[in-house]
């Protein structure tokens, strides 16, 4: 039966059946009609009237309304046209929608948690920074959203299988993690790099002879690689021992969602790790060609610095020479700073920047009244 589907802001829809022997149907605020919105500010006059084949809304006043975004005065309706009188919407169905199933609902509650669970995880990565928090983070969520009992993030370092993080149910560290994984399951992920999912592995013609799956008693397992722009960093699994067939493809499809957040997160620590390592390479490196301020590692440069060694500890005066921009100013100080005067203050003077009549008074200054000019008493470089 055709229908109009009833949308106001702060209401529940309502659904108004069109009634074939009802030739007009009244629209408006008012409680007489047959269809009431629920905006004070619309008036009375729109009705729907059926001829015996079609639906027409109207205007009985000179007022107008919208359907599909267009002002009409009248409009012969079909299905799926949506009306707009003030802040009421009103949808045209010509053909009985039918509800949801279960299983779809299921599947449309199961979804909306899954991506709800991958919003929380992502407020996560942005107020954390600790890499182990984040991924027990991420491990809890996907124990979580798969009902799981147990979960399992892997790197692959070479040959060696570390297990990074491992969680049961109960957002607690499982030990002896590497022992509660089915190596042959893992072992096909990392071959094939494509992820596998084991209804029931007791009885799965590939995995069943398995030690490792014998041992444990697994009934459901899934697990997933993390790629990296090709490379396999490591996998997810997840498993449950109690319960069989418990993993569908649309739980394959919410966990390729987090394991993609996982690579990314451990691509960028593995980024960052060996940023780290290149740092510390390099400054070990620069500090054994270190000397003081000045880094050289020729022939040259380290022989001078054996020389400002050597001279260093005497009391000798010493003449630096060499081009503009050589450094004859970070020898000296380094020259300064390995004698024994090293505590005492360092003064730099560029006497070419001072004037002739000025320079005695610069070096070794004087006292009020001097000279004109000499309003207070100075002291020197040499007395500095």
């Amino acid at each position: 039966m055709p229908s109009l589907r009833l949308a106001a802001p702060g209401h529940p829809p309502i659904v108004y059946s069109l009634h074939p022997d009802k030739k007009l149907t009244s629209i408006g605020s008012s409680p007489e009609n047959d269809i009431v919105l629920p905006d004070p500010l619309v008036s009375d006059g729109f009705a729907i009237r059926f001829d015996g084949q079609i639906y027409t809304v109207l205007a009985l006043k000179k007022t107008d309304f919208v359907v599909n975004g267009k002002k009409r005065g009248k409009h012969k309706l079909s299905h799926d046209d949506r009306i707009l009188i003030g802040s009421c919407e009103l949808r045209f169905v010509m053909i009985d929608e039918q509800p949801p199933t279960m299983a779809e609902a299921g599947e449309t509650i199961a979804d909306i948690d899954a991506y709800t669970k991958l919003y929380e995880f992502s407020e996560k990565l942005i107020q954390k920074r600790d890499l182990g928090e984040l991924l027990d983070a991420l491990m809890d969520a996907v124990v979580e959203i798969t009902n799981a009992d147990k979960g399992f993030l892997v790197l692959l370092e070479g040959e060696t299988v570390d297990v990074k993080v491992a969680r049961n149910i109960n957002k607690e560290n499982i030990a002896d993690a590497v022992t509660q994984l089915s190596d042959a399951i893992v072992a096909k992920v990392v071959r094939t790099r494509k992820p596998v999912i084991v209804s029931d592995a007791m009885r799965d013609d590939e995995f069943a002879s398995s030690k490792s799956i014998m041992q444990l008693k697994v009934s459901s397992v899934i697990c997933v690689p993390l790629l990296d722009r090709g490379r396999l960093l490591g996998l997810i699994y997840v498993g449950n021992d109690s319960i069989r067939d418990l993993f569908q493809q649309d739980t394959l499809r919410v966990l390729t969602v987090f394991s993609s957040q996982a690579s990314l997160i451990v691509a960028n620590a593995l980024l960052l790790n060996e940023l780290r390592v290149d740092n510390k390479r390099l400054n070990d490196r620069l500090e054994q060609f270190r000397f003081g301020e000045i880094v050289g590692t020729s022939p040259p440069m380290q022989a001078v610095f054996r020389k400002v060694e050597k001279i260093s500890a005497t009391d000798i005066s010493v003449l630096i020479t060499g081009e503009t921009g050589t450094g004859k100013e970070l020898i000296a100080r380094e020259v300064h700073n390995r004698s024994p005067r090293a505590g005492k203050p360092f003064v730099t003077i560029n006497c070419g920047a001072i004037p002739e009549n000025l320079l005695e008074s610069e070096l070794f200054g004087h006292v009020k009244g001097a000279f004109t000019g000499a309003v207070a008493n100075k002291q020197g470089k040499f007395q500095a």
